[in-house]
Formats: C-alpha cells, structure tokens, sequence
C-alpha cells in the first residue's frame, strides 16, 4: 500500500485543505484527517492502526506537503553500513601490512649486515684443491674461465700448431677433454656469455671464433681487418659483442649475423682491453684509455698517472673499471673508475699483463713478487685476505662460487662453500 498519496484507512487519496487533508501520528504514520478522527473516536488513547504504538488525540499533527512519496533506502543503508565496514576492516589491514613491510625491512637490513660479516670472513674459511697439469701442457700464454652454467673450468691451450681450449668438468678436474678450435697463435682473450648460453669468444689470429663452449662447436665467425687482442660481451643487450684489434680499430659486432654495426678507428696501437660499463665501451690501449659513446665520439680518458707508466690490464664489473698501470721498474698502480675516482698504490710488482679484476664488492690483484693474490674491498680498499702460492700465477678467474688459480704446473680452487 502506498501510503504517501492514499490513506490507509479509507484508501482514497489525501488533499492538502479540507477534511482529508494528511496528518500524522506519533509513530509517524500518515492518515486523512477525517479518517483516524472517526477511528479515535471519543477515546482519548488509541492505538495506530498500522503499527498499533500508544497514541493521543493531541499527538495528531497536520503535515505541510501536497504530496508525498517515500523512497526505500533500506538496501542503500545496508549497502552503506557494508561499505564503512569494509573500510574499516582495509585500514586494519593496511595498518598490519605496514607493520609487516617494515618487519620485513629490518629483516633485510639484518640480512645484509649478515652477508657483509660472512663476506668479511668468507675469505678465511676456503676450502683449497689443487690438481696437477701434464707436463706436456704448457700453460705459459693460456687462459682461466669457468662456465658456471654448465658447471666447467676451462684452459686455452695450444698443442703444436693446434690452438683451443680444455674442458675440466667441475665433478672431476683431473679429467679433461683438449678442443682443437683451429691452427694459429695463442688465443690471448677469451670471454663467455653473461646470458648462460653456451657461448664463448675465442680469437685466433684475425678470426673471432663464436664457439658453443659446451661441446666444443664453432656457431659463427668473424674476420677482421687485422689480428684480435680483445673481446667482450654486452651485457644488456645479447645480440652484440665487442672485439679491438692491434693496430687501434674497435669493432661493434651484430652476433646473430656476425656482421659489423660499427668499425671505429681510435688508435694506432693494440685495443689491449676492451669492455662495457653502463652505456660506454671502454677501449684500452698501453697509453691511452677511451671511452665510447654510442653515438660513435671517442673520448680520452684523462687517467693522471706517473710519467712512463703504462696501462696494462682493465676489467669492469658493474658500474666500476679498473686499469692497471706498470712504472719501468714493474711497480704497479690502480685505477678505479667509478661513482668517484681512486688511485691505488699497493708497491705491487707484476710482471705479466691481464690478470687483476673486479668481482662484486672485492678487487683481486696479483703480486708478482710474492706469488700472491691480494683481496680487497672495493669500497675501503682494505686488504682482507692474501692467496698465497709456491709458484708464480700465469691467470685467475674468480666466481660467485669459485676462485681459480692458474700456474705453471697446477691449477687452485678455492670454494666458498663449507
């Protein structure tokens, strides 16, 4: 019944003057005037006839409207009541989640402390093997890398007028397999794939040889203008490498088609070095150190370094390079390249080029002199541990997991796991 235009008694419609006009009761029910007078009667109390609450003569009071119709909102209150409860129940919710977020925060903080105290220590607690190599190996001109995708330690080798590399299998280092890669020099830089694809860069000579390291297979090849000193993957993009040769020529090289992007000419002398750091190619030559923009500018590093000095050796990792520089009397410094620029001076005399790297927040530098490799932090510079050998160290590669040492008659391994 619509009691908002019909009176619940009589059922004919209210008027705004007269008799029928609408009124109400206490309870709030609408009636024609004339309508619950009759059903008052002489009574002073009543009760309405809709909801039968306790009323009086005195409690009927007109209403002031020429029509009215009432909307049910009981669906939007239960709505709205619904609503305010569930928000009330999200910010209890974002009040825990916040608790549990900076939990989680201290948690992490406590963590790195943790790594950093285990990192300090780490290099007390290796564990050491050490495998003797063929007398017929020759490992003067050879170089160390471990492939930690497939788990194998590998050695360049050259066999009579064959050249290639030797497979050690992590399982077993005693055992090996010698891959003949082709006939030439020494390969003298070797790189592998940071994106865990098998593949490897071996120069030989003017070849740049893209070799599936797994099982010894030549992918592609590319020739250049003249005999490759060095090589380096991208690491942000897959499908470039890097590649300078001995007479100052840098050579951006598509992989997938082993066609060249670029070819600049930046010096007149061996492209030693080469890698990538951030946006820029560093090239490296023993005079000079440029930096490469991808626009195709050269630029020279400005390095102040002692009159006579030259640069032997560079490495990046990260955000940071390091280059190595040799006096007359083989006295070593170091250079880091990064946020802020710092010179090293450890009285370090090397005699063989291309060894000292960076590797995550520690620097490893090989002492000629004492048969040494000394670790350092990369950010305090603090020498926190020293290799020590019997022989002197031809090469190292050094691994998240693994530190190997190349000498002349053994190859070191040192583990990080206990």
């Amino acid at each position: 019944m619509d009691c908002g235009t019909i009176c619940p008694i009589c059922f004919s419609e209210y008027t705004t003057k007269g008799n029928h006009r609408v009124v109400s009761l206490q309870c709030g029910h609408l009636f024609g005037s004339q309508c619950i007078q009759k059903w008052v009667g002489k009574k002073s109390k009543m009760q309405c006839p809709l909801c039968s609450v306790q009323s009086t003569k005195r409690q009927i009071r007109p209403v002031y409207a020429s029509k009215i119709v009432a909307i049910d909102t009981e669906n939007e209150q239960k709505l709205l009541e619904r609503c305010l409860r569930e928000e009330k129940e999200k910010n209890e919710y974002i009040e825990i989640c916040t608790g549990l977020k900076a939990q989680i925060e201290a948690l992490k903080m406590e963590l790195l402390h943790a790594k950093e105290e285990k990192t300090e220590n780490t290099f007390l607690i290796h564990k050491h093997k050490k495998f003797s190599i063929n007398a017929g190996f020759n490992t003067a001109n050879s170089i160390i890398w471990y492939d930690e995708s497939n788990c194998t330690m590998i050695v360049t080798r050259k066999s009579g007028k064959n050249v290639g590399i030797q497979k050690f299998e992590s399982y077993d280092f005693s055992k090996s397999e010698f891959i003949v890669l082709g006939e030439g020099p020494p390969i003298k830089n070797m790189s592998l794939s940071p994106f865990n694809e098998d593949l490897g860069l071996l120069p030989i000579g003017n070849v740049l040889n893209i070799v599936n390291i797994y099982n010894g297979n030549v992918v592609a090849k590319y020739i250049a203008h003249n005999q490759i000193e060095s090589t380096c993957f991208d690491k942000d993009d897959r499908n470039t490498i890097y590649c300078g040769d001995d007479k100052g020529s840098v050579y951006f090289i598509n992989i997938s088609s082993c066609e060249p992007l670029k070819i600049l000419k930046v010096s007149d002398i061996s492209i030693h070095s080469i890698c990538k750091k951030g946006l820029e190619v560093f090239a490296s030559t023993i005079y000079q150190t440029y930096r490469i923009i991808f626009s195709g500018d050269c630029i020279p590093c400005n390095l102040e370094m002692e009159p006579y000095s030259i640069c032997t050796n560079m490495s990046a990792y990260g955000n940071h390079l390091l280059l190595t520089f040799r006096s007359l009397d083989l006295r070593v410094k170091h250079f880091i390249y990064g946020k802020k620029e710092v010179c090293l001076s450890l009285g370090i005399k090397q005699a063989k080029k291309h060894r000292d790297r960076i590797h995550r927040d520690h620097i490893y530098i090989v002492d000629d002199e004492r048969s040494s490799i000394r670790v350092l932090k990369l950010h305090s510079l603090e020498v926190i541990y020293t290799y020590t050998f019997k022989e002197r160290v031809l090469d190292f590669f050094v691994c998240d997991t693994f530190l190997f040492v190349l000498a002349k008659f053994a190859i070191h391994i040192f583990s990080n796991n206990t």
